[in-house]
């Protein structure tokens, strides 16, 4: 049997999550830790050694692509939601990173990102004072956050989003609008002290 007629298998009845991280592990070169939750494992496309630790990955809508060397540490979750994310070579993942990618996530190469940041590419409509905010949708422009970004511990980086490559976000800023390459950023929201 090639593995083409068994991947026809696999789509119609699912193996368990373990069986599941062993066959992409196997097929993409890479570590995929056993107790890991791969969701819609057909939208999730992987380069070369990936290393993905026990963390939570809902690869709906248009899916998620991790490039070559890009490590997701331990309790990360990633859910593309109808959108997607896309994390380029050589980024690192810390653990317990949260990244929603309704309206598009891009992370750029060599990137840091810092243990329980949060990157939400998406946000709730809130026209209607008759309607709860939960019935009235969302909306959203994505996130890029482009080559050799760090990261800092618990920031949060909203929808519509840009960051320049080799800037520097320190730990627990609220990131709400864009910023040139070079930037040094922190603070509630972020503000710009000093360039590199």
């Amino acid at each position: 049997m090639n593995f083409r007629k068994f991947i026809n298998i696999f789509k119609k009845k699912p193996f368990p999550f373990f069986f599941t991280n062993i066959l992409l592990s196997i097929y993409y070169h890479s570590k995929i830790d056993l107790g890991a939750r791969i969701y819609f494992p057909f939208n999730l496309k992987l380069g070369k050694s990936v290393l993905i630790d026990r963390c939570v990955i809902y690869a709906e809508g248009s899916g998620i692509y991790i490039d070559s060397n890009v490590s997701i540490g331990y309790g990360s979750y990633l859910n593309s939601l109808k959108g997607s994310i896309s994390v380029k070579s050589n980024t690192s993942i810390g653990p317990y990173v949260i990244i929603y990618g309704q309206f598009k996530v891009v992370i750029g190469e060599n990137c840091l990102i810092a243990s329980q940041s949060s990157l939400i590419a998406s946000n709730h409509i809130t026209k209607s004072l008759d309607i709860p905010i939960n019935k009235q949708g969302t909306y959203g422009n994505g996130i890029t956050i482009n080559n050799n970004v760090w990261i800092g511990s618990n920031a949060t980086i909203l929808d519509g989003v840009s960051i320049g490559a080799g800037s520097i976000i320190g730990a627990k800023s609220l990131v709400n609008k864009d910023f040139e390459d070079n930037s040094i950023l922190c603070g509630i929201p972020a503000k710009v002290i000093k360039k590199r």
